[in-house]
């Protein structure tokens, strides 16, 4: 049975981490638009993306980042 671990970013993006494995990560990303449309980003090669466990640490502090600024933009809008 595979197990999927779903990162909302933000309204409308979020990321799913499709494997874990000794090296790094495969997940994959996908943003819905206000009509409900889910659309899947790729590379135009493989509709997962991978990052190896030397960059792990660089890629949750980018997922950190882009949570603070959505939340300081949903501080802005009140």
């Amino acid at each position: 049975m595979a197990v999927e671990i779903k990162i909302q970013l933000n309204d409308f993006d979020y990321i799913v981490i499709s494997d874990c494995f000794t090296n790094g990560i495969d997940f994959k990303m996908y943003s819905k638009s206000e009509d409900g449309t889910i659309r899947k980003f790729t590379d135009g090669i493989s509709d997962s993306m991978k990052i190896s466990q030397n960059n792990l640490n660089s890629f949750i502090v980018a997922l950190q980042k882009i949570q603070h600024l959505t939340n300081l933009d949903k501080g802005l809008k009140l």
